[in-house]
């Protein structure tokens, strides 16, 4: 690589997360976005000790979203829909943008069939300075993500 084609790590500045067809959410913090392989150990047959692992089921942690709370009810909406016998129809496909200085998406995460499985508002403190931002948390479930910036 010459010092032409180096690139410098991307700090992150904000997420803006896409929920629904005209909703979306700016979002301090975003953790989970991770995919593990589980692997499978197949021993050899005979006396050998020796094993190969292969790979196995794709797992994804639940999605973690906090936010600052806007006027849109939409989110808190959503997290109530949720029933047992009405998982299908809350499932939806979230894009999650990490943002540069410039307003500009730098990575981009497309979320497949997520929905809320837990939601948590402010804290509320009298005490609290003027400016402090009261922020909402959704952690969602999820069937996987794709990557494509």
């Amino acid at each position: 690589m010459t010092l032409g084609e180096r690139h410098d790590p991307t700090p992150s500045y904000w997420f803006e997360v896409d929920i629904a067809p005209g909703s979306w959410m700016v979002a301090r913090t975003v953790s989970g976005l991770a995919e593990t392989i589980e692997t499978e150990k197949i021993r050899e047959g005979g006396l050998t000790q020796s094993f190969h692992e292969l790979p196995g089921r794709r797992t994804w942690p639940h999605l973690v979203l906090k936010g600052a709370i806007v006027n849109d009810l939409e989110l808190f909406a959503w997290f109530t829909s949720v029933r047992p016998e009405m998982v299908t129809p809350a499932r939806r496909n979230i894009s999650i943008s990490l943002k540069g200085s410039d307003g500009k998406t730098v990575a981009n995460w497309n979320v497949i069939g997520a929905y809320p499985v837990n939601y948590s508002g402010p804290t509320l403190d009298a005490n609290a300075s003027q400016q402090s931002v009261a922020f909402e948390q959704v952690e969602l479930a999820h069937m996987g993500m794709i990557r494509d910036t």
